[in-house]
């Protein structure tokens, strides 16, 4: 490639794509700062939102549990030979299988099923 010739044509060409090149340099900085703080933002909305997430999920899940203990205690059966804790029947256990897969699907970290 040649070297730019000495005259005033080629002057001002060299003065004007040195204008647009530093001119660039600020835009693409600017954007580069701009990118950094979106990022950020958006990280700290992630884990504001897997935080409610998490909290939501608790409180449905408490909520769902307190639903279910009276259905619950009606389907256990009384206490054997006196004893305290009463064993379970085949309702009880269904029950508390379709409580853990229904409060599953709830969480952040499942992938949704297909």
């Amino acid at each position: 490639m040649l070297a730019a010739a000495a005259d005033e044509v080629s002057a001002a060409i060299a003065k004007l794509f040195g204008t647009y090149g530093q001119e660039l340099q600020a835009a693409l900085t600017q954007a580069a700062a701009f990118h950094d703080e979106f990022v950020q933002a958006l990280a700290g909305a992630a884990t504001t939102y897997a935080q409610a997430e998490a909290a939501n999920t608790c409180a449905v899940s408490n909520a769902f549990n307190a639903l279910l203990a009276p259905i619950e205690n009606l389907l256990a059966p009384p206490p054997v030979n006196g004893a305290t804790t009463p064993t379970p029947s085949a309702p009880l256990p269904l029950a508390r299988q379709w409580r853990s897969s229904w409060a599953e699907r709830l969480t952040l970290s499942r992938s949704p099923s297909t």
